[in-house]
Formats: C-alpha cells, sequence, structure tokens
C-alpha cells in the first residue's frame, strides 16, 4: 500500500511540474505575444554651402535642409519571429510644396532559427556590400553625404537603383564559425526593375516581367577585419521603354529585358584608433550587337583616425567611372538609316571624383554633431565632347537617434 502511494504521488508530483512547466511557457509566449511595439528613428538636419562652375557658368548656393529621416516600428512576434518596418522621409518632404521624397523602405516578418539561420519575408534592404545595410544609421555614420551611390538625398540627380540593389522581398543569411573567424552568407530574391509606375496600364508598384532580382554575399570576418564578396543580376527595360528600338528602326523588344549584373567587393578594418573601410561595385549591362554597351566603376576608400572617445576624424575619396557606347553620330546629329547595325556611334565616358573629408564628434549616445567638406569634379569625354564641372562643398549636419 505505501508502494503504491508513493507512486500516485509521484505521478502527481511529475503531472503538476509538468502543467507549472507549461503554463510558464505559455505565459511567457503571450508576454512576448504582448509586448509593445518598440518606436524608434533617426534623424539628420544639415546646412550645406556650394560653389560651383562649369565653361558657362559660375554659380553660389546655400541651404538649410532636413536631409533623412528614418522612423522604425518593431515588434516581438514570439521566440522564432519579429516583425520590421522602415519609413524614410527625405530633403524636407512636403506633399503640399512638392518637395523631398517618403517611402515605405521595409516592412518585414523574421523567422529566426538560430545565428547560423534567419529568414526574411517582406519588402526589405537586400545585403550589398558593407555599406547598404546600415547606410540610413545616419548618426552613427561619420559622413554628412554619405559615398555618393548611398546617398538618398541624391536620388534625384543620380540613379542609384541602377548601381546598388535597394529592394528585395526575401533573404535568407546568417553566419557559421570558422575556426577563429566567421563566415556570413546571405541570399535574396526580388523583383526586377520593371515596376509599373502608371495607373493607367494597370496596378501600380508591380513587376510588369516574369524576371526576378538574384542576389547574395559572401563574407568572413575575423577580428577586426570583415571582408566580403555581392552580386546581383536582374533583366532590364528601361531602354525599350523609352522606345529606343523604334527611334533606331529596329525590331521591336530589341533592348528588352537586357540582363544586368552587379558585381561588389568590401574591406573594413580597424587597428586601434585607426579604421580602414572600403567598397567597390562594378554594373555592366547585356551589350546589343555594337548598338549598347554600358560599364560603370564605383569604388571608395575611407581611412578615419578616433582621436578621442567623442571625436572622429576621417578622409575619403570617391569615383564613378562609367563607359557608354551612344548609338548616333554627335557631330551630325543624326540616327542611322532603316536596320543599320552601323549606326556610326561614338565612345564617351563619363568620370566623377570626389576627395572628401570631416569630423564627427559624439555629443552623447543620441546625438552627433558633423562637419564635411568636398571637391566634386565630374568630366564628360568623347568624340568632340570635352567638358569639366567642378563644385566646392561645405557642411554642418546634427545626427539624432530617438
Amino acid at each position: 500500500m505505501p508502494s503504491l502511494f508513493l507512486k500516485t504521488l509521484r505521478l502527481r508530483l511529475i503531472a503538476f511540474s509538468i502543467l507549472l512547466v507549461s503554463f510558464g511557457t505559455v505565459s511567457a509566449a503571450r508576454a512576448e505575444e504582448n509586448s509593445p511595439v518598440r518606436l524608434f528613428g533617426y534623424f539628420q538636419n544639415s546646412f550645406q554651402h556650394q560653389d560651383s562652375r562649369d565653361p558657362y557658368i559660375s554659380k553660389s548656393e546655400n541651404s538649410f535642409t532636413m536631409q533623412q529621416l528614418n522612423f522604425f516600428m518593431q515588434k516581438d512576434i514570439n521566440r522564432h519571429w519579429s516583425a520590421f518596418v522602415d519609413f524614410e522621409v527625405v530633403n524636407s518632404f512636403s506633399s503640399k510644396a512638392g518637395w523631398g521624397d517618403f517611402n515605405i523602405e521595409e516592412a518585414w516578418a523574421r523567422y529566426r532559427y538560430d545565428n547560423r539561420f534567419n529568414l526574411k519575408l517582406g519588402l526589405l534592404i537586400p545585403t550589398f556590400n558593407h555599406f547598404n545595410e546600415i547606410k540610413n544609421r545616419t548618426p552613427l555614420l561619420p559622413y554628412i553625404i554619405r559615398p555618393i551611390v548611398y546617398e538618398a538625398s541624391l536620388a534625384e540627380q543620380i540613379n542609384i537603383e541602377r548601381i546598388v540593389p535597394t529592394r528585395s522581398y526575401i533573404e535568407a543569411y546568417g553566419f557559421f564559425p570558422l575556426g577563429t573567424a566567421k563566415l556570413d552568407y546571405a541570399a535574396y530574391l526580388g523583383n526586377s526593375p520593371n515596376i509599373n509606375g502608371d495607373a493607367e496600364l494597370g496596378q501600380t508598384g508591380i513587376d510588369t516581367t516574369n524576371t526576378f532580382l538574384v542576389g547574395g554575399r559572401v563574407g568572413i570576418r575575423w577580428g577586426e577585419l570583415k571582408s566580403g564578396f555581392s552580386a546581383t543580376y536582374d533583366k532590364d527595360n528601361s531602354l525599350a521603354d523609352q522606345g529606343l528600338d523604334s527611334m533606331l528602326n529596329l525590331p521591336r523588344g530589341t533592348f528588352s529585358e537586357l540582363g544586368r549584373t552587379r558585381l561588389g567587393g568590401d574591406l573594413l578594418y580597424r587597428l586601434g584608433p585607426v579604421s580602414l573601410e572600403s567598397e567597390i561595385i562594378s554594373v555592366q549591362t547585356e551589350k546589343v550587337d555594337n548598338l549598347i554597351d554600358s560599364r560603370l566603376l564605383f569604388y571608395y576608400a575611407t581611412l578615419g583616425v578616433q582621436a578621442n572617445e567623442e571625436l572622429l576624424v576621417y578622409g575619403s575619396f570617391w569615383v564613378t567611372d562609367e563607359h557608354f557606347w551612344l548609338p548616333f553620330d554627335v557631330e551630325a546629329g543624326f540616327l542611322p538609316g532603316p536596320g543599320s547595325r552601323d549606326p556610326g556611334g561614338r565612345k564617351f565616358s563619363s568620370k566623377l571624383y570626389i576627395p572628401t573629408g570631416g569630423i564627427s564628434y559624439a555629443v552623447n549616445d543620441r546625438l552627433t554633431l558633423k562637419g564635411q567638406v568636398a571637391h566634386v569634379k565630374q568630366e564628360l569625354t568623347g568624340d568632340k565632347i570635352n567638358y569639366d564641372w567642378n563644385a566646392n562643398y561645405y557642411a554642418l549636419g546634427v545626427s539624432v537617434f530617438f
């Protein structure tokens, strides 16, 4: 009888323990599901002065601007799932005045198994080189004007999306231990650049082709060294949409879905107070006989010195080098005849050199003051064309984390 009593008591204790653990797990899960949405963000205001000149005119201008604001919403759904939304405003946005721009940059749900495997589903900024994912963290960056292919406030003047992938919709990423190092990886899938922006042609914001953006990055981290290789591939209809085939009297579709490849490399190294950061990006568009040939190369390098806990001093050099073939004769000013495969076009190059430097002073963890100067030199050369444009920029800025 005592033996039976002890067995019964033991079973009841086990059942009660299981019930407590289950109740605790459910309670923890419910507490996590009911956790508040975390709201935070960054913004950067600046004052910029510019003196510019070309062969025809010189001008001087200055302006205050609310350069960029990013507002984030983050929610932990349960132990494995979370959600994230990023709203971005640039150039003193005002819908009434027609200034600047407002975008939803990210809206994704993430599944996290462990450090080796994470999966994002939804609108996101894809992993490409080192800088792409952190480009909107203005208080954490020393620049007022960032390396130019990452500068959202200049997107009206520079076709940033041609050079750097700005959105995808599925990404798997993580890292694996590799001895004393770590191996990073990321692979993603998104829309092609052929997004409908005309409501008269149907639903806007959707891909008009059955092609995809495919890309990824593989990198290594070892101590204070981070380095990696990135690549993307998609197909572009922009020349076809501009009607270049009809302008050149060529069959319709000659310039449809031209393959475009981006290749990138990044390097980040810190040695005590000194840091070196560098990237290179190559963009190659598929050739069409001798009609289209476009190649673009961008690279930058930044050397920084952390003078003390608050002050960072840096110097940087950015270069954009593009070579392209125009399918018409510049001097004669005409397009080739019907069906011509030898349009008598000319090769041209456009180069942009930007040496820049500045300081970044962290007043505290949430407020950073910045100063930056830069000289910009643009050269356009080719058959019977030699054009130079120069400008000096001076900027002061304040970045806030809230």
